[in-house]
Parts: C-alpha cells; sequence; structure tokens
C-alpha cells in the first residue's frame, strides 16, 4: 500500500500534504503490524496485492493511531474556556484495535490451545 492509496481511502485528497509525514509513520507501523500479524498471507508475492481485509485492518489502524494522538491519555475529563469534556479511558489500546485483528484474523495462524500428552514416564515418575 502506498501513502496515495492511503490518502484516498482515508478521503484525504492527494494534493494536501500537511499529514503527509505522519501518515508515513503509521502506515509504515500498520503494516509492520500486519505482517507480524497476518503470518498466512504470502507477503513475497511480486507485485504485492493486499486482500480487502488486510487493507482495511491497516486504514482502520491508521485511524486509530490518529484519534489517539487527539486524546489525553489518562484524562477523565477536562474544563477549558467553560467547555467541558469527558473520556473514558477504560478501554485499553488492546480493545481499541479489536476490529483491526478481527479483519485480519482469516490470515493468521491460531495458536493451538492443546499441548501433546506427556507420559507419566517422561516426567520423572517412571512406571
Amino acid at each position: 500500500m502506498t501513502l496515495a492509496e492511503l490518502k484516498a481511502l482515508l478521503g484525504i485528497p492527494a494534493e494536501d500534504t500537511s499529514q503527509d509525514a505522519v501518515l508515513e509513520l503509521y502506515l509504515e507501523a500498520a503494516l509492520e503490524q500486519a505482517v507480524t500479524y497476518c503470518d498466512l498471507f504470502d507477503w513475497s508475492q511480486d507485485p504485492l496485492v493486499l486482500p480487502a481485509s488486510i487493507t482495511l485492518g491497516i486504514v482502520r489502524f491508521v485511524r486509530i493511531k490518529q484519534d489517539l494522538d487527539g486524546r489525553s491519555v489518562g484524562v477523565q475529563s477536562e474544563s477549558i474556556g467553560g467547555m467541558s469534556q469527558s473520556f473514558n479511558t477504560d478501554a485499553s489500546q488492546q480493545d481499541l484495535f479489536a476490529d483491526v485483528w478481527d479483519l485480519w484474523s482469516g490470515y493468521h495462524k491460531r495458536k493451538s490451545v492443546f499441548r501433546a500428552a506427556r507420559y507419566a514416564h517422561t516426567q520423572g515418575g517412571g512406571v
């Protein structure tokens, strides 16, 4: 995904370069997360064609990062010039990104919760 593609999906005009530097960083971070999480996807294909769900996850990741930058972390309420705002600080970052992981889940190998059975004699008990 290119910066131009990301900007189009975010609804940012191509000629608006005021956010390009930070969007490049967000895009790089989102791609790093996608490559790490989407371990079933073939990232070596050339040209790289991303499935819609991975693309949407990247866009959502960037939007969440933009929203987090606009927040005062840990602030529950704030009054400025007679105006009051309240923030819900209960959501963890893991919760905020849950829909990103959901979008990418089809390309993620789930770790098995089952382990191979061990016999008593292999654990030092002897039989």
